[in-house]
C-alpha cells in the first residue's frame, strides 16, 4: 500500500487558515441605515406639514358669488378660489367671519397646483385665484364681478409634495432591500467557499 498523504512516514503540512467572510457582516449596517433615512424622512416631512395636511383635507365650500361660499378657514393657510365654468373671474373677493372681518388679496399663489377644472355637486368650476386667510373659523367668503357659482378650496398642494417625498422615501427603501439582498447572497456565496477550501476533495490516496 502506498504511503497517503497522513501516514506516519510523511510530515504533516502546515495549517490551513480560514479565509475570512467577505463582504463582513458589518456591512448589513448600509441597508438598515438607508432604511432608517427612508422612514426618518418621512416622519420628518409630516412632523413639518401636519397642520398643512390636516387644513388641505377640510372640506370645500361652495355658494352663490353674491351671498358667499361658507367654509372653515385656518389663518396663515393659503385657499383656491374657483368659479362655475361660464361665469366670469373675480375682481375683488372678502371675508367674513367672527374674528374679522375684510378684503382679501388675490394671488397665483401655487396655482400651477391647482386643478384647472372641477366638479362639485353636479357643477364644473375652474380655478382663478388664490388668498391667504387672515383668520381662523367658519366663514363666508364672497366675490365682486362673479355672475354665477363660487367654490373656495384648501389650497393642497402640500399633497403634492407628500407624494413626491414618499416616492422619494421608497426609492430610498428599495436601495435598502436591494443592497440587503445583495449582502445575504454574498456572504453566503463566500461561506461556502471558504468551507470548500477548509474540506478539499481527497483522491483514493489521499
Amino acid at each position: 500500500m502506498w504511503p497517503g498523504a497522513n501516514s506516519p512516514g510523511m510530515p504533516a503540512g502546515p495549517p490551513r487558515t480560514k479565509a475570512p467572510i467577505r463582504p463582513r457582516a458589518g456591512w448589513y449596517v448600509l441597508p438598515a441605515v438607508l432604511f432608517l433615512v427612508a422612514v426618518a424622512e418621512l416622519v420628518v416631512f409630516v412632523a413639518l406639514n401636519y397642520s398643512g395636511l390636516r387644513v388641505a383635507d377640510d372640506p370645500n365650500g361652495t355658494g352663490p358669488a353674491a351671498a358667499g361660499a361658507q367654509i372653515y378657514l385656518v389663518e396663515g393657510h393659503h385657499y383656491f378660489v374657483y368659479v362655475e365654468n361660464t361665469a366670469s373671474a373675480p375682481t375683488a373677493c372678502a371675508v367674513a367671519a367672527i374674528d374679522g372681518s375684510g378684503p382679501v388679496a388675490l394671488t397665483k399663489k401655487n396655482s400651477w397646483s391647482a386643478t384647472t377644472t372641477q366638479s362639485e355637486a353636479g357643477r364644473t368650476y375652474r380655478y382663478t385665484a388664490s388668498f391667504r386667510s387672515q383668520v381662523t373659523g367658519t366663514a363666508i367668503v364672497n366675490c365682486q364681478g362673479v355672475n354665477g357659482g363660487l367654490m373656495v378650496k384648501p389650497d393642497d398642494t402640500v399633497f403634492g409634495y407628500f407624494a413626491v417625498a414618499f416616492m422619494v422615501a421608497g426609492g430610498v427603501a428599495l436601495l435598502a432591500s436591494i443592497a440587503f439582498v445583495i449582502i445575504i447572497l454574498r456572504r453566503s456565496g463566500a461561506k461556502r467557499a471558504a468551507l470548500a477550501a477548509s474540506h478539499p476533495f481527497q483522491g483514493q490516496y489521499g
